[in-house]
C-alpha cells in the first residue's frame, strides 16, 4: 500500500513537472485554458483534417476508425520559435482545446495512447487524435439491391457558438479536408464499392445559436451480382417452371395441384428468406427486391389457378 501511494506522488510529481516545463517553454505563465484564444476576426478558426482509415460493418450505420486532426492559432504563444511535439499520455492539460463532437454518432472512443499535439512558430497548433465510432448510414431502399449507401459524419463545438468558433475543410494537399486510405478500406468483401466522397461546411441551429459545422459523405456502391444469382434469377426460374402447368392435361389433377403447390411454397421461402437476410440493411423496410419477390409470388399463384 506504501509503495503504492510513493508511487503515485512521484508520478503526480513528475506529471506536475512536465506541465511546468511546457508552460515555462511557452512563456506564458499567466496562461488559462478556459479561454479561447483571441483573434482578429473575434472568433478561432479551426481547419480539419480526417484521414479515414477503415470502414467496417457496413449496414444501418458503419464504424469508422480516422484520425481527427485540427489546427489553429493561439495568439498567446506567437513568441515560439521551435516546434515542440508532445505525444502518448504525457499531453498537456493546461493548454486550450477545441471540443469537438460529432453529431448523431454511438459507442464513441478516444485512444488514450493514439494522440498527439505539435506547438509550432507563430502560435500555430496542430492536435491529432485517433477516433473510433459508429455512424448512420441511409441505404436507398426503393432500389435495393440496386442502391447507393451514404454514410454521413458531422462534427461542431459542443460548447462555442459560431461567432466564438468556425470550423473549415483543410485546403492544403490533394485530399481537401478528407482522405480515405484505400489501401486500408478494402469494402469489397463486404459487398462494397468506394464509389466517392462529399465534404460541406454547414450551420446547425440549437435553441436560436447558431453553432458551425462540418460534414462528409461516404457514398458507397452496394455489388448485387450475388442478389441476381442467389434471388432474381432463381425467382424468375420458379415462374417458368410455374407455367408448364399450362402443357399439362386438365383432368390430370394430382399433376398440376403438386406443380402448383410446390412452386408456391418454393417461391414463399425464396422471399422469406430474402426478407429476414436483408433486414439488417433496409430496417426493415419494403425495398425494391420485396416488391420484385412478391410479383413473381403472385405470377405463381395465378399460374395454379
Amino acid at each position: 500500500m506504501l509503495t503504492a501511494v510513493i508511487f503515485l506522488s512521484i508520478f503526480t510529481f513528475i506529471r506536475g513537472s512536465f506541465d511546468h516545463l511546457i508552460l515555462r517553454d511557452l512563456n506564458h505563465t499567466a496562461y488559462n485554458k478556459f479561454d479561447r484564444p483571441k483573434t482578429a476576426e473575434e472568433y478561432v478558426s479551426i481547419s480539419v483534417f480526417l484521414h479515414i482509415e477503415s470502414l467496417r460493418d457496413i449496414t444501418s450505420e458503419t464504424t469508422l476508425d480516422f484520425y481527427l486532426v485540427q489546427f489553429w492559432n493561439d495568439t498567446r504563444l506567437v513568441d515560439r520559435t521551435e516546434d515542440l511535439k508532445v505525444t502518448g499520455r504525457t499531453l498537456p492539460d493546461n493548454v486550450w482545446y477545441p471540443d469537438t463532437y460529432f453529431l448523431l454518432v454511438r459507442d464513441q472512443l478516444y485512444s488514450a495512447e493514439e494522440h498527439y499535439i505539435i506547438f509550432k512558430s507563430g502560435g500555430l497548433i496542430e492536435y491529432n487524435r485517433k477516433v473510433r465510432l459508429k455512424t448512420p448510414c441511409s441505404p436507398n431502399v426503393m432500389l435495393f439491391p440496386f442502391d447507393v449507401v451514404t454514410c454521413s459524419l458531422e462534427l461542431s463545438s459542443f460548447g462555442y457558438n459560431a461567432e466564438e468558433v468556425q470550423y473549415s475543410w483543410m485546403t492544403e494537399g490533394g485530399a481537401g479536408g478528407v482522405f480515405i486510405d484505400e489501401n486500408n478500406n478494402n469494402v469489397d468483401h463486404l459487398g462494397f464499392y468506394l464509389q466517392g466522397k462529399k465534404k460541406t461546411k454547414e450551420d446547425k441551429m440549437y435553441a436560436d445559436t447558431k453553432f458551425s459545422a462540418l460534414k462528409t459523405v461516404i457514398y458507397l456502391k452496394r455489388k448485387y451480382t450475388a442478389y441476381l444469382m442467389q434471388v432474381y434469377f432463381p425467382a424468375a426460374l420458379i415462374v417458368i417452371l410455374s407455367w408448364t402447368i399450362f402443357w399439362i392435361n386438365l383432368q390430370a389433377t394430382p399433376a398440376r395441384a403438386s406443380l402448383g403447390v410446390t412452386t408456391v411454397l418454393t417461391m414463399l421461402t425464396l422471399a422469406t428468406q430474402s426478407t429476414s437476410q436483408n433486414a439488417k440493411h433496409v430496417n426493415g423496410k419494403v425495398t425494391a427486391l420485396d416488391l420484385y419477390l412478391w410479383a413473381c409470388f403472385v405470377f405463381v399463384i395465378f399460374a395454379m389457378l
